[in-house]
């Protein structure tokens, strides 16, 4: 065979080999990315089912379940370390505890509850001694136990006295009675008391109306939900000025923390889901209503409030700074979660969480700071 022909069909077979090489290189590259992106997954849900819901770096000396193989605290920089330590360690002057009494234990009845006594003594013919005389009391055997009384319905009966003279014209000598009593469901059955505890129940207590319906029908009260509902909203609509003074205040302050949490609202036939959009400062929470998460519902409400508004990433957000009266503050929990969630794949991951730990040291003391100097001034205001 001539010898160029030979090369040019060795050269040929070469580039083939490379080719084959270079889909096999790439075939390996796109399973590896993907075995990665599975490890991954596979991590996040396990930490999802076995792990722990918080979000809190592990002690290095406390045991860990490794599920994976792997290091539970993988490339930890020695320096952060040493300075969380040392944030976390730095002594904090704390109120002193109050004492408890001695002898008082868990669960001890609570002193504000109503004492009622019931005295169980023994027949008279008992209380004869050997000797025939009778017997002296010494002293009493007490024990307590906690009593329910089920709460039951009756019926308030207002009775007004009308005074005037019999047979005599209203004009000469007019009829004299009291001024009915104001009721928060001014046309209606309930008194002040029921009202709210259908309030109560319904949003303190998690008791939806129709549920409240039968415990009333199993005393013979027949309530319809219409009914309840009507109650409702006189309430609330009672309590509107306080809703209103709340808002008020959330706007008044230098900032505000802004979030939205979706819950089902009952329609017909379906139910959809709605928004209540959370506005809070450090003594006050201000709650609205929304059906979508659009950004129009807390810029209307933000609307002339200048401050600024820590929150998450969500675009809808993005309204409220477009006219540059509101200063966005980005939320820590946040940023910081996808930081853990890639904490066990990448190193850099670990220290940003450690240096987020060492920001997070320095916010718990300024607390206890506060904390501190605020039980001095109550102490010394009380004491002095």
């Amino acid at each position: 065979m001539d010898p160029i022909t030979r090369i040019a069909e060795l050269e040929a077979q070469v580039r083939e080999v490379l080719a084959v090489v270079a889909a096999k290189d790439a075939t390996i590259a796109d399973l590896t990315a993907k075995l990665q992106a599975m490890d991954v997954r596979l991590s996040a849900m396990q930490r999802r089912i076995f792990g722990r819901s918080s979000e809190q770096l592990h002690d290095p000396g406390q045991q860990v379940l490794d599920l994976l193989g792997k290091d539970p605290l993988p490339f930890g920089t020695a320096a952060l370390t040493a300075e969380v330590t040392a944030a976390n360690q730095e002594p904090v002057v704390e109120a002193p505890a109050r004492r408890q009494p001695r002898g008082k234990r868990l669960g001890r009845l609570p002193e504000h509850v109503e004492v009622v006594e019931r005295v169980i003594d023994v027949p008279a013919a008992e209380r004869i001694g050997v000797d025939g005389r009778p017997l002296m009391r010494l002293t009493d055997e007490i024990t307590e136990r906690l009593d329910y009384i089920p709460s039951h319905y009756r019926r308030l009966r207002i009775v007004r006295p009308v005074y005037g003279r019999p047979f005599t014209d209203g004009d000469v000598q007019p009829r004299v009675v009291a001024e009915p009593p104001a009721f928060l469901v001014a046309k209606g059955l309930p008194t002040d008391a029921l009202a709210i505890q259908v309030v109560i129940a319904k949003y303190a207590d998690h008791l939806p109306l129709y549920r409240q319906t039968a415990i009333a029908a199993r005393q013979g009260v027949h309530l319809s939900r219409s009914t309840l509902y009507g109650w409702v909203e006189a309430v609330t609509t009672r309590l509107r000025p306080v809703w209103d003074a709340i808002g008020a205040e959330v706007r008044a302050g230098p900032y505000l923390h802004l979030d939205d949490t979706p819950i089902r609202v009952q329609a017909t036939n379906r139910c959809d889901i709605g928004r209540l959009w959370t506005y809070g400062v450090p003594d006050a929470v201000h709650l609205r209503y929304a059906p979508t998460r659009a950004g129009c519902w807390p810029h209307d409400f933000l609307r002339g409030y200048r401050g600024y508004v820590v929150g998450d990433a969500y675009a809808g957000h993005n309204i409220l700074f477009a006219d540059g009266d509101r200063t966005p503050v980005a939320c820590w929990v946040h940023a910081r979660r996808n930081f853990d969630q890639i904490r066990d794949q990448e190193p850099e991951a670990m220290a940003m969480l450690r240096q987020i730990a060492v920001l997070y040291a320095i916010e718990k003391r300024l607390r206890d700071d506060r904390v501190q100097r605020a039980w001095t001034c109550t102490f010394f205001a009380v004491n002095f």
